[in-house]
């Protein structure tokens, strides 16, 4: 049974490493592109989602939101089980809701949340999902980092070149080291926006706080300067992950 339109929200995790992205592209597999095609097979029509936001390549998500408009009136539960069914293993939807039509997974969004992975274990089990790096690290110092940027709004010198946003104001709401273990800590950040690469430029600049290549003075003058070549390089992809979006 068809009806005029749905428009329904989706809830992904998904494993970063063995693809392009989230957008689709010319060469190679992107996650937009795996996920249309499962949805248009199990739907019988052509499905196109629309992500609250793109991830780069090996970038990973416990918590990306996307939505779509089908014609088709099928129970979201045996949808859900479907769409897992024809799914990789890297790949899997957590929930499946009918939203209103004007609802958009992108527009809507109040706030997103980011968090970072370091392990200080060499692990061949871990490599493609954390930061491996070696001790001794400053992990102190690098939370009076993370403090620092709570204050500040202008992160033009944490974006990657030619990406040429409308404004480098985002609006921090969290931004936080935490020790889980003695050999794994993360980095948990929230705000309204965040611009290209900011994430992985923030705490490659923190990591370099805490092995004392650069003191909290240089840190702070970095974010002042909104000269991106003054940030250093970013941290890898692999250890970053989408956790939350919310509306």
């Amino acid at each position: 049974m068809n009806i005029k339109s749905r428009n329904l929200k989706i809830i992904l995790e998904y494993n970063g490493a063995n693809y392009i992205g989230w957008q689709r592209q010319k060469k190679g597999i992107a996650i937009q592109e795996v996920v249309e095609n499962a949805l248009t097979k199990i739907l019988n029509e052509k499905i196109i989602i629309f992500a609250s936001g793109r991830t780069d390549r090996g970038v990973h998500a416990f918590g990306q939101v996307a939505n779509f408009k089908t014609s088709v009136n099928r129970e979201l539960k045996n949808l859900l089980k479907g769409f897992n069914a024809l799914l990789p293993t890297d790949i899997k939807c957590k929930k499946i809701e009918e939203v209103s039509s004007e609802f958009s997974s992108r527009y809507d969004a109040t706030t997103r949340s980011y968090q970072y992975k370091i392990s200080f274990e060499n692990s061949v089990f871990n490599c493609q999902t954390n930061w491996q790096l070696d001790l001794p690290l400053n992990i102190k110092e690098m939370s009076n980092a993370a403090k620092i940027i709570l204050k500040n709004k202008y992160f033009q010198s944490f974006c990657k070149t030619g990406s040429n946003p409308k404004n480098y104001i985002c609006n921090i709401f969290r931004s936080e080291w935490v020790i889980e273990s003695d050999k794994f800590i993360t980095y948990n950040i929230e705000a309204n926006r965040f611009l290209y690469g900011m994430v992985r430029s923030l705490v490659g600049a923190m990591v370099q706080v805490g092995q004392k290549k650069i003191t909290i003075k240089d840190f702070n003058s970095i974010i002042i300067s909104q000269n991106r070549s003054n940030a250093g390089l970013a941290a890898p992809a692999h250890g970053l992950y989408l956790t939350e979006v919310k509306y």
